[in-house]
């Protein structure tokens, strides 16, 4: 099935508290059409956000409001030597 989650040119997203592991995505007319979420190891959980967001690899997951994966924004390795890597539904760099 191919979506047209990135047929729109403008997207807004609501404010993540510290708390929350996702946020949700909305497009021109205020429906919300998705969600972003960051996939935190217990590490990452644990650890100050401070320090996780500088040193650690993330995972975040863009989906559509039906739960459908529209894309991956990947950081490997550590903030010496890392890598993003973005990825569409079917993981194509």
């Amino acid at each position: 099935m191919i979506s047209d989650f990135f047929e729109t040119n403008n997207y807004f997203v609501d404010k993540k508290d510290g708390f929350q592991e996702s946020c949700h995505i909305y497009n021109e007319k205020r429906e919300r059409i998705g969600r972003i979420k960051q996939k935190l190891s217990l590490i990452q959980k644990v650890l100050p956000t401070a320090f996780v967001k500088s040193i650690l690899p993330f995972n975040i997951e863009i989906r559509s409001a039906n739960g459908g994966l529209e894309a991956t924004i990947l950081r490997r390795g550590s903030f010496l030597k890392s890598e993003i890597v973005i990825q569409d539904a079917s993981g194509k760099k």
